[in-house]
């Protein structure tokens, strides 16, 4: 478990009673003969996309160790799983008035990368020979961060639906959406991140 530093507000708080650090979840997957000899190989940090299908490496750590740390390749992999998961890559705070700091997950994402450099030495992995990989869908998380403006009015990232958008996901309660998160995992559904328009009738 990595422990984040508090954020800092961008305005004074004075109703603020109690803060504690987030902690993110980190995994190495390293080999045993890689710890026994002492020596250090190259290592890779892998971003999740924010796209979820059958048997995803996220949810199966088996598929890691089956495609890259292996016998035949000398890799520890690190992998990580960011607050708040695709919805951590929203900026929920766009208008920046909010306590909230924006884009929750790319300040994880970045101490991942921070804490990787530091430790990584540990576990059989040369610092100076980290990697950072992705799927290409990992690119979408952009349309998150920067609520492009779309000419398609079926998409929510058109700035006059933000605000319609924000009101509903503050109607539903943070552990339902995360269920719905796990449960599109374990159906087999593909969800490419909140594009779509939601439905705020429902």
């Amino acid at each position: 478990m990595l422990l984040l530093a508090i954020g800092i507000p961008q305005y004074p708080q004075t109703n603020i009673q109690h803060q504690c650090p987030k902690t993110v979840c980190m995994s190495m997957f390293s080999l045993r003969e890689v710890l026994a000899d002492g020596q250090l190989c190259c290592d890779a940090l892998y971003l999740w996309r924010p796209i979820f299908f059958w048997f995803t490496a996220q949810v199966h750590p088996q598929i890691i160790v089956d495609n890259y740390n292996n016998k035949t390749r000398d890799i520890v992999v690190v992998t990580f799983a960011y607050r708040m998961n695709v919805f951590g890559l929203l900026n929920l705070n766009y208008r920046m008035t909010d306590l909230l700091s924006p884009n929750l997950a790319l300040h994880d994402i970045l101490d991942s990368l921070r804490w990787t450099k530091r430790e990584i030495a540990s576990f059989g992995a040369l610092p100076k020979n980290r990697n950072q990989r992705s799927s290409r869908r990992m690119a979408y998380s952009l349309d998150c961060v920067t609520k492009q403006q779309w000419q398609s009015p079926d998409f929510w990232s058109v700035q006059r639906n933000v605000e319609q958008t924000l009101n509903c996901l503050r109607q539903v309660n943070a552990s339902s959406l995360s269920a719905h998160v796990r449960l599109l995992e374990d159906q087999g559904f593909l969800f490419h991140g909140l594009a779509r328009k939601l439905d705020l009738e429902q």
